[in-house]
C-alpha cells in the first residue's frame, strides 16, 4: 500500500511549487524537472525517510507518435554534484508496434556528461564579479553553500566555461542589421569602480535605435585620444556614419574631421560649455561685488554718526 508524505511549506510560493510537481510515495521522492535542485537538497535534508530521488514527467502521459498511453519502465541513474544519486524515469509506449521511448530530461539542471549542476558551474564566475577570490576560496564557498566539493581545477574550468558562454551570448545579443541604423552615433565615457579601482567605460551607440555598438572597460590611463580614434574607426567600419555627438572633450573634433564626419556636442554639454564661459564672467562680478560690500561695511562702521 502506498503511503504519502505531507510536504511542509511556509508560503504560497512553496505551496504552488510542491502541489503539482512534488510527490513522495513509500519514501520515494518523485519530482518534476521544473523544481530547482536547491529545493530537492532541502527536502532530502528535511525528510530523512527519503530513500530515492526520481525525476519524472508525471503519470497518464500520451505517446506523441501514436497517442497511446506511456508506461513507466525502469530508471536511468545520474549523480549530481557527486553527492546526490538521482534517477531519471524511463517511459515506453504501450503500443507494441510503436518504438517510442523517453527519459525525463534534466539537462537544464545538470548538463550531459557533467557531474555538477549548472548553478554550481556558474558560481566561480559570479564570485569573481563580487570580488577577487582564490580558487581555494571559491571551492570552499561552494562546499559551504552547496555541500559539493569541486577541485581547484574544476572551479577554474567552470569559470572559463561560463565566461566563454556569456561572451557568445553577448555576441548574439549585440548583432544588428546595419540597415536599421540611423548613421548618427554618440560616444561617452563613464568612470565606474571595479574592485575598488577606478576604470574608464567607453560606450558608442546609435542615436536613432539606441543600439550599443561598442562597450569597453579599460584602465583610466589608457583612455587617450588615440584610443578613442581607433575605437571609433573599428566601430563604424562598414557603416555610413554621417554624424557624431560627443561630450565636451576637445579631442573629438579633430578625430571627426579626420574621418570626414560632422561633429557636434550634445545639448547638455553645449549648455554646459556656454554656462562655463558665462560663469567665468558671473564669478568675476560676484567677487567684485563681495569686495565692494566689504568696503562699504568698513566705511559705515567708521562713520562719526549712525543712521537712525
Amino acid at each position: 500500500m502506498k503511503t504519502k508524505t505531507e510536504i511542509p511549506h511556509n508560503n504560497v510560493y512553496a505551496e504552488g511549487i510542491f502541489k503539482d510537481n512534488v510527490n513522495i510515495e513509500n519514501n520515494v521522492l518523485f519530482i518534476k524537472p521544473i523544481v530547482p535542485f536547491y529545493l530537492v537538497r532541502a527536502l532530502v535534508k528535511f525528510i530523512e525517510e527519503i530513500t530515492k530521488i526520481v525525476y519524472w514527467d508525471g503519470e497518464n502521459l500520451k505517446c506523441p507518435v501514436c497517442g497511446r498511453k506511456l508506461y513507466r519502465n525502469s530508471y536511468s541513474k545520474k549523480w549530481i554534484n557527486k553527492t546526490h544519486l538521482v534517477h531519471r524515469q524511463k517511459y515506453i509506449c504501450s503500443n507494441k508496434e510503436c518504438d517510442y521511448e523517453h527519459v525525463t530530461n534534466i539537462d537544464h539542471i545538470v548538463p550531459k556528461h557533467c557531474n555538477y549542476e549548472i548553478e554550481i558551474r556558474n558560481e566561480p564566475y559570479k564570485q569573481g564579479l563580487i570580488d577577487y577570490k582564490s580558487l581555494e576560496k571559491i571551492s570552499e564557498h561552494i562546499k559551504n553553500n552547496y555541500g559539493a566539493n569541486p577541485s581547484r581545477q574544476s572551479a577554474l574550468n567552470f569559470y572559463r566555461e561560463t565566461d566563454s558562454t556569456l561572451k557568445k551570448l553577448e555576441t548574439e545579443v549585440l548583432k544588428y542589421d546595419k540597415n536599421e541604423l540611423s548613421n548618427v552615433i554618440a560616444i561617452d565615457e563613464q568612470f565606474p569602480r571595479v574592485n575598488g579601482e577606478k576604470k574608464a567605460k567607453s560606450v558608442i551607440m546609435d542615436i536613432g535605435t539606441n543600439l550599443i555598438l561598442s562597450d569597453e572597460i579599460i584602465p583610466v590611463k589608457d583612455l587617450t585620444p588615440e584610443f578613442n580614434e581607433q575605437t571609433i574607426k573599428n566601430t563604424i567600419k562598414g557603416i555610413d556614419v554621417k554624424g557624431i555627438v560627443t561630450d565636451g572633450d576637445k579631442s573629438y573634433a579633430p578625430i571627426a574631421d579626420s574621418l570626414n564626419i560632422i561633429h557636434q556636442h550634445c545639448n547638455f554639454h553645449l549648455k554646459k560649455n556656454l554656462m562655463d564661459e558665462l560663469n567665468k564672467i558671473l564669478n568675476k562680478i560676484k567677487r567684485k561685488r563681495k569686495s565692494l560690500d566689504r568696503q562699504i561695511k568698513d566705511i559705515t562702521l567708521n562713520l562719526p554718526f549712525k543712521e537712525k
